[in-house]
Parts: C-alpha cells; sequence; structure tokens
C-alpha cells in the first residue's frame, strides 16, 4: 500500500513537472509571437512614415489641384494615420475624390506641422540632427528634390550617411506622425 502511495504522488509530481513545463513553454512561445507582432508593427509605421515622405509632393499637388477644401473634412489627421495600418498591412480603400482629397488635406496638415516641429528640435539638437533635418528636406520636401549623391555632395557626407540620415531622421518623426504607437520599443 505505501509503494502505491509513492506511485501516485510521484505521478501526481510528474504530473505537476509536465504542466508546468508546458505552461512555461506557451508562455514562450506566446511572448515570442508577441514580440515579432510588435516588431512587425514597428517595421509598418517606419514603413509608413517613408511612404508619407515619398508622397509628399505629389499629396501637395493632389490638393492644389483638388476642387475640394480641407475646410469640409471630417476626420482628424490621428484617425486617417492609424487607419492607414489595420493590422493585415492593407492600406485602405477610399470611397470617392472628395474624400480622398479631404483626407489627403489633413494629412498633409498633419505632416507639415510635424515637419516644422521636427525641424525645431533639430535646430536646438546637435549638427547631426540639424543635417537629418536637412536630409529629409531635400529628399522629400523640396520641389525637385536632391538625389542621395547631390545630398552627400551638398552636405560633405558619404551617401551610407545620407541613408542612415533618412534613418534616424524617419525614426523620429514616426512618433509625431503617429503618436503613441510610432514609438519605438
Amino acid at each position: 500500500m505505501e509503494l502505491h502511495n509513492q506511485v501516485i504522488i510521484s505521478m501526481d509530481s510528474l504530473m505537476e513537472l509536465v504542466a508546468e513545463a508546458a505552461a512555461k513553454t506557451a508562455i514562450g512561445v506566446y511572448n515570442e509571437e508577441h514580440q515579432m507582432k510588435q516588431k512587425e508593427r514597428r517595421r509598418q509605421i517606419l514603413r509608413n512614415t517613408k511612404l508619407l515622405l515619398e508622397n509628399y509632393r505629389s499629396f501637395k499637388t493632389h490638393i492644389s489641384r483638388s476642387v475640394y477644401d480641407l475646410s469640409t473634412a471630417t476626420e482628424s489627421a490621428v484617425d486617417l494615420l492609424d487607419m492607414m495600418w489595420d493590422g493585415t498591412g492593407n492600406t485602405l480603400n477610399i470611397q470617392s475624390i472628395k474624400q480622398s482629397v479631404l483626407r489627403t488635406a489633413v494629412i498633409m496638415d498633419h505632416i507639415t506641422k510635424m515637419l516644422k516641429i521636427y525641424k525645431g528640435y533639430c535646430r536646438q539638437s546637435t549638427p547631426e540632427a540639424q543635417r537629418q533635418y536637412r536630409v529629409i528636406r531635400k529628399m522629400y520636401v523640396m520641389d525637385p528634390p536632391l538625389t542621395v549623391e547631390q545630398i552627400s555632395a551638398e552636405e560633405n557626407v558619404d551617401v551610407r550617411t545620407v541613408y542612415r540620415d533618412i534613418n534616424v531622421a524617419c525614426k523620429a518623426l514616426s512618433p509625431l506622425f503617429f503618436g503613441i504607437d510610432g514609438i519605438q520599443r
């Protein structure tokens, strides 16, 4: 009988160990998946930041040639930027030209204001940060834009430095464009 009780206790202990190991494995898998989703979300936000900058001049043209204006917009810039990433990586489908123009105008107003704020931050920061703002302005805001090679020559830096400046600036602009969702964790 005593041997039977020991076997039962041992089986109970074994089952506890198995359950504990399974729980730890499940938590590990969950944490890994969660980190991968967070990393993908950060990558998507950085991608959207770059897309907004790359299309800045086109957006400006779209708005300036439109028959609609910003005064009739109903969504906020934050709402519209949030819709840019729906969790699947798909972009938002716009229902009408009017909505498209109005949404673009709201987003452009937001981007323009955030670029001015970024410029102010950079002016009060290091010479490197000031150069990063100039690189973004020359590459995405100026019309006509400069090439990476032209910016490299003007700034007296290597082409790789220009690309690095773009990446650093986009990481700094993401929280300005997307709020808390744009923070790199």
